[in-house]
């Protein structure tokens, strides 16, 4: 690199030693800002970019919907993806029904946010109720982990699957606040896919490739009104206990409802005496794995854990090349019926994806 005062310059060495030129730029002075720039500052320097990509999500959700003129819905959780996604939906088709799935284990914040959105937008709220189904599962399948997923058949697919084969009995379109950029999984996912469990809904993300920031100055932007969780501290929403939240999310929850977190930290407590696991067990959260990581057990100074975990219910499935055998071996026979019914979509049971094969 050869420079004088005001000329930067890369080179590369030809015949007989002689430099040519490959590219060449005059410098720039730059400073510090004399002060923080302000959300204001950021999003008006942002504008023009925050406004073509409004613009591109607005041509492909209308070319979506051309495409596979099918009824449509927004997949709204309450959070902050959602919220864009349905502001880019109602520029793009105007008003359409917003679907709520109330988990049961969401917090109180959040389904009040969502009822008062629907109010005040003044648009059609479908509400899949799991009501107290996972607390029921628990009983029957132990608390859930990273590893073992089964909450989200009961508290979501299920009420979700029932309310859209009722609504929806030919299809439908549901545009999600999906983003790449929010796990390994979801970056690797198209930006249009028909949904695994309910094949008859089409899904897809107007913001798959939004960041975080991008989503938060769109909502300065248009001056749209976020959860009030956001403020408190919460940076994901959705289910208050779930295991893939990190240990200091759960202090919010502490802070805020101690109720909530009392309750699960007393079965906790319950279901670790019964099994004969230790305290650290809860204290340090290694619920949240059957089979606790190299990386946490290291930590923890754990070289190896001093107890065997074995969750859910003891059922045997057997297929004798016609039709599946279910044999139950639990002496709370009706209490696995009932979960079972709860897995039930549309007359077929998601017995193997729950665990319980």
């Amino acid at each position: 690199m050869t420079r004088n005062r005001s000329t930067y310059g890369v080179a590369k060495v030809i015949r007989s030693g002689r430099l040519r030129v490959v590219r060449s730029w005059t410098r720039r002075l730059l400073s510090w800002n004399l002060k923080d720039p302000s959300w204001r500052d950021v999003v008006r320097a942002n504008e023009w970019r925050l406004l073509k990509m409004e613009q591109e999500a607005v041509n492909f959700i209308k070319t979506t919907y051309s495409q596979h003129k099918l009824p449509v819905f927004i997949s709204f959780s309450g959070g902050k993806d959602s919220l864009v996604t349905y502001y880019l939906v109602y520029k793009a088709l105007g008003k359409v029904p917003i679907l709520f799935n109330n988990t049961g284990i969401e917090l109180p914040e959040t389904v009040r946010y969502v009822r008062d959105f629907a109010r005040r937008n003044d648009v059609e709220l479908i509400e899949a109720d799991a009501g107290e189904g996972f607390w029921r599962g628990i009983k029957v399948m132990g608390p859930p982990a990273r590893d073992f997923r089964w909450c989200c058949k009961v508290a979501k697919l299920a009420p979700i699957s029932r309310e859209v084969k009722k609504l929806f009995p030919n299809g439908a379109l549901s545009f999600v606040g999906q983003r790449k950029f929010e796990s390994a999984m979801r970056a690797l996912s198209p930006r249009v896919w028909r949904n695994r469990w309910m094949p008859e809904i089409i899904a897809a993300t107007p913001i798959l490739t939004w960041t975080a920031l991008d989503v938060w100055m769109y909502i300065l932007l248009r001056k749209l009104l976020p959860n009030k969780l956001y403020y408190l501290g919460f940076d994901r929403l959705g289910c208050w206990l779930c295991p893939a939240s990190e240990i200091g999310e759960f202090e919010n929850i502490k802070r805020i409802h101690p109720s909530l977190w009392e309750r699960w930290v007393s079965f906790l407590e319950r279901y670790a005496e019964q099994q004969g696991f230790p305290k650290e067990w809860v204290k340090y959260g290694l619920w949240r794995w059957i089979k606790v990581p190299r990386d946490i057990r290291r930590e923890l100074g754990f070289s190896d854990l001093k107890y065997k975990e074995r969750r859910g219910a003891d059922v045997d499935i057997t297929y004798d090349g016609k039709k599946a055998l279910l044999r139950i071996n639990s002496p709370d026979i009706e209490r696995i019926k009932d979960f079972l019914r709860r897995l039930t979509l549309g007359g077929q049971s998601s017995l193997r994806e729950s665990g319980l094969s």
